[in-house]
């Protein structure tokens, strides 16, 4: 999920869907702050680093 990539709504709905399902941990966190930070979205880093 990390990275340069430019389809955020995509990377965004797959963050979501864990999240929602309790599937998330530490990794998905780490990766949502890394991703959003690199495509400016830093409300998701934020929110993320929050969890």
């Amino acid at each position: 999920m990390a990275g340069k990539h430019h389809n955020t709504h995509e990377i965004e709905r797959i963050y979501w869907q864990l999240v929602n399902s309790g599937q998330a941990n530490v990794v998905t966190f780490n990766s949502m702050i890394t991703a959003a930070g690199n495509n400016g979205r830093m409300d998701l880093a934020i929110d993320a680093y929050n969890r």
